[in-house]
């Protein structure tokens, strides 16, 4: 057991629950200091050890919990039966306000039902297993409300994080943010797209962008963040990507309600380890990107972009002709990241 700078503990030892459950038992008051927990599916050391289902049940006030796997490919099957019980038990906790999800695919659709979550987090979760519970599949694929559903899933949730793999399904993450208990409710949303950089040169790379979602329903929305990780692609992988993403923020763009009060958005491009924006600044897509963002929020709006170069050169090429495009533009105001972190100063 180490102590970090930031005073959380951190255990790495097979038999941490055996010796955290003695603690509880000798001072059951110490259960309640604890409000966070982070697991890792995958973790032979920790994951796998008997007593961790017991040890999460005696865990009464968590107010946050972070769930992931190392593994992009894990699957919720492979938790065993009695830690699945113990972790859908501590979703539905009356105190529980935030819940991470990170690659676990498969899961059921009650870990994200708790009515007193603020804030929820979906990253790598393309599906759930029982997700015709609340949303009922069409012949199109797609999934729809279930009208005869009364419930209040999703109405407390004032923070919506979700990030998926392009080439992956996305079917769920849209209904749940198209959904209508998201409409009044919700008050920030992040989108991240990431792009595999295994599946960059087939036609799913740059079909995984459409449709765009449609945000028309959430009248409270003041926050919007959407980000493409690039990743360490090849330039002309680049070029056909960097269109199709702006393309989709367009679109997403197109469909937010006018009248919603929204305060910023975001545009974030990270990881370009090419110049290939640079020919896509001068382009439609580009342009209707601004046009639509000044439309939306002409007082408060930025415009994001994180760029991590592989040289300062890159940053030299692209950020200028960044600013000249968005000096004629009204009520933008372009933050321009390095790659170290730092606002670029020309």
């Amino acid at each position: 057991m180490e102590d970090d700078p930031d005073s959380v503990l951190r255990w790495s030892e097979r038999k941490l629950a055996g010796h955290l459950l003695e603690c509880i038992t000798r001072n059951p008051t110490l259960a309640t200091y604890v409000k966070q927990v982070w697991l890792s599916l995958d973790s032979g050391t920790i994951a796998q050890d008997p007593l961790l289902p017991e040890l999460i049940r005696r865990l009464p006030v968590l107010s946050s919990l972070q769930i992931g796997a190392y593994d992009p490919s894990y699957r919720w099957g492979q938790v065993a039966s009695d830690l699945q019980a113990a972790i859908i038990d501590a979703c539905q906790l009356p105190t529980l306000r935030h819940l991470h999800l990170n690659s676990v695919s498969e899961i059921p659709i009650s870990l994200v039902t708790n009515s007193n979550l603020m804030k929820l987090e979906l990253y790598n979760v393309p599906s759930f297993y029982d997700f015709e519970r609340l949303f009922q599949p069409n012949a199109g694929g797609r999934f729809t409300e279930d009208k005869a559903l009364k419930s209040g899933y999703f109405t407390s949730i004032r923070a919506l994080a979700c990030g998926y793999l392009v080439t992956k399904p996305k079917d769920c993450l849209r209904s749940i943010i198209e959904s209508s208990a998201m409409a009044t409710s919700l008050r920030t949303l992040r989108i991240m797209v990431v792009i595999d950089p295994e599946s960059t040169d087939t036609p799913s790379a740059v079909e995984g962008f459409t449709p765009p979602f449609n945000l028309s329903r959430l009248s409270n929305l003041r926050l919007l963040k959407i980000r493409c990780e690039l990743g360490p692609l090849s330039e002309s992988a680049t070029l056909s990507i960097i269109p199709s993403f702006l393309s989709l923020v367009n679109q997403t763009l197109t469909t937010v309600d006018k009248s919603a009060p929204l305060e910023e958005i975001r545009l974030t491009i990270a990881h370009i380890s090419h110049g290939p924006l640079l020919t896509q600044l001068s382009s439609d897509r580009w342009k209707r990107v601004c046009d639509s963002i000044a439309s939306l929020s002409p007082q408060k709006t930025q415009i994001k972009i994180k760029i991590f170069p592989y040289s300062d050169e890159i940053e030299r090429e692209i950020f200028p002709k960044i600013l000249e495009l968005l000096k004629d533009i009204p009520g933008i105001v372009p933050v321009l990241k390095a790659s170290d972190g730092t606002q670029w100063d020309s």
